[in-house]
């Protein structure tokens, strides 16, 4: 049984573009600002939302399959410490789901962060999205970003 989970675990590793029956699905990841535009510096006490965009650029509709959350957002200061873990502490229903992506559409998974009023200096973003195309894994993992925060 144990050896069974670490096989799904594997399965479910951190992924960016996967290859449907006619074409590609692309991942992409990037941080916003209240207005939604995107972003590569903050200010202490602002919100920023990680966005993660997964959009069906093949010729055929795809099946998307997860568990919920298929995200995570890990921050970590200037020392590498961790300040901030999207859904941590919080406990999900590890079920299978599906969903339809028509051809040309995207889905957005996203997870909201208020910066810290004491916190500054470039900070490193690590997204992970852990999903199946088609019954196949996603294929690479959202690149990290840096994230500038002044006060």
């Amino acid at each position: 049984m144990r050896w069974s989970w670490i096989a799904l675990l594997l399965l479910l590793g951190g992924c960016a573009a996967a290859t449907g029956e006619s074409g590609t699905v692309n991942l992409t990841f990037e941080a916003r600002n209240q207005a939604g535009q995107p972003i590569t510096e903050a200010r202490a006490g602002e919100t920023v939302q990680f966005v993660f965009r997964l959009e069906n650029g093949s010729r055929t509709p795809v099946r998307f399959s997860y568990t919920w959350p298929p995200h995570r957002v890990l921050v970590r200061g200037p020392f590498g410490n961790t300040l901030w873990q999207a859904h941590e502490g919080m406990a999900f229903i590890q079920m299978m789901r599906d969903e339809s992506l028509p051809v040309g559409s995207a889905l957005e998974y996203s997870a909201e962060w208020q910066v810290p009023a004491d916190v500054a200096g470039k900070l490193r973003v690590e997204p992970a999205f852990h999903a199946f195309i088609d019954g196949k894994p996603l294929e690479d993992k959202p690149e990290t970003i840096t994230l500038a925060v002044t006060r």
